[in-house]
């Protein structure tokens, strides 16, 4: 009956290799909502790096997302940026086959795994969301954190990406 963070469940669903069966709930549940319901047509859910790994889980969803019907909410699926730019073939794919029907993806954390912007320009998410080690110091001007959030600001905005501050 009480709220808990994720934070506080994820690792232990991490250390007893059940991150997958969540995700595979929260999704679930989230294919079940009805725009009427809820009042929006897009809803975003976390997707986990170990169900981004498993190949029958992003079989499952693919199949489910093309089964999904239009009067429904659009997803768009979230991954960490560390775990994305590892198998960045594989979320291009995704990518193509979910955003046939309406569905997108996204980028969370980003920043946190240094990596270069050149991926954003083949992988075209809905959307980054800057890691919050950046944006916590975004007000002390001519900072690192501020070169990197106006120079991201500027990479996907001319790729029509955009940016959101945690």
């Amino acid at each position: 009956g009480q709220v808990i963070s994720a934070g506080v469940f994820m690792p232990l669903a991490e250390r007893l290799g059940l991150v997958s069966a969540l995700d595979r709930l929260v999704l679930k549940k989230a294919m079940k909502l009805q725009v009427e319901e809820i009042g929006i047509d897009k809803i975003a859910v976390n997707v986990s790096a170990a169900s981004m790994n498993d190949q029958s889980f992003m079989q499952e969803l693919v199949s489910a997302v093309r089964e999904h019907p239009m009067s429904r909410p659009r997803i768009i699926f979230e991954f960490i940026e560390f775990s994305a730019i590892q198998h960045l073939d594989k979320l291009i794919e995704f990518r193509n086959s979910v955003g046939e029907r309406g569905n997108g993806i996204a980028l969370d954390h980003f920043g946190s795994s240094f990596s270069n912007f050149g991926y954003l320009q083949s992988l075209r998410p809905d959307y980054v969301k800057i890691d919050r080690a950046f944006t916590n110091e975004i007000d002390k001007e001519g900072s690192d954190s501020d070169f990197f959030v106006s120079s991201l600001c500027n990479v996907a905005h001319s790729l029509d990406i955009f940016v959101i501050a945690e």
